[in-house]
């Protein structure tokens, strides 16, 4: 994986069901984050396998930069041609889709078009145990007309803790990346090098402030309180803490109603 480096490269797909390699990706991620550059990955099984199989390969890998996909299926090609795709193909496709978003945007949802049948067809309880359990499903959905599409159902991450939201999900890990990623390169651009005076923490703070007036306008968070942003100096360290509001997936829609009674009368005579 170290052709990654130093190139326009976010997501990284493993062409493998190899769980020695998938196991290799997430010591690459780690090793890559603690030095300051974030990506993630899309990992995948072989053909059929089972809904334990997936469990067990999320068990295992339990790592927040990392998507694990379940199914394989038949896939139609741009050239006519229908492909019998394996999980970690499958994989391929759902991080293809999640390039094709905005940042933050979720794969939750989303359509593929492309797909043709899956060999494994999961039942309610199935795809809500593996959403439960940080895996990938896919799900075949018909309409009224008859109409039939597959789609994604949710964007989680392998490390799956209900408590940290940020780690289990990918759009609102990958909101976190690119907001950080960009602070840091700010401020580096900005303000690494600069002469330290007195009012020198107060510019920082405000240099931080002006970056997030961007990225809401950019939609990647909602907001953000100018009062919440603190910056302290202690010899040539700055260390800067702040907070803000991401832009979030909408993830459920609960819809009740109620209907009132009519009440008919008739008056007059019959004729």
């Amino acid at each position: 994986f170290d052709q990654a480096r130093c190139n326009d490269v976010y997501y990284i797909v493993p062409l493998t069901d190899q769980a020695n390699i998938h196991a290799e990706l997430k010591a690459f991620l780690n090793q890559e984050d603690e030095l300051g550059y974030e990506y993630r990955g899309f990992v995948g099984g072989g053909f059929n396998e089972t809904v334990n199989d997936a469990i067990s390969r999320q068990v295992a890998l339990k790592e927040p930069r990392i998507a694990l996909v379940d199914d394989s299926g038949t896939y139609l090609g741009l050239n006519g041609v229908q492909y019998h795709i394996p999980g970690y193909l499958m994989a391929a496709y759902v991080a293809g889709v999640a390039s094709s978003l905005s940042v933050g945007e979720a794969v939750t949802n989303k359509k593929l078009n492309a797909l043709i049948s899956l060999v494994q067809v999961h039942n309610g309880d199935e795809l809500d145990r593996l959403d439960q359990n940080g895996v990938i499903g896919i799900e075949y959905v018909t309409n009224r007309a008859g109409d039939g599409i597959y789609r994604i159902v949710e964007d989680v991450t392998t490390f799956n803790s209900s408590n940290e939201p940020v780690k289990s999900l990918v759009s609102l890990g990958e909101t976190v990346d690119y907001l950080l990623d960009g602070v840091r390169h700010y401020l580096e651009d900005n303000y690494i090098g600069m002469s330290l005076r007195v009012t020198s923490a107060d510019l920082l703070r405000t240099g931080v402030s002006s970056y997030l007036d961007t990225q809401v306008a950019a939609g990647l968070i909602i907001s953000y309180d100018e009062d919440d942003i603190t910056c302290s100096i202690d010899g040539n360290k700055a260390y800067i803490i702040f907070s803000c509001t991401p832009t979030r997936s909408l993830r459920n829609i609960l819809v009740k109603t109620t209907f009132d009674n009519i009440e008919l009368s008739s008056t007059g005579s019959a004729t």
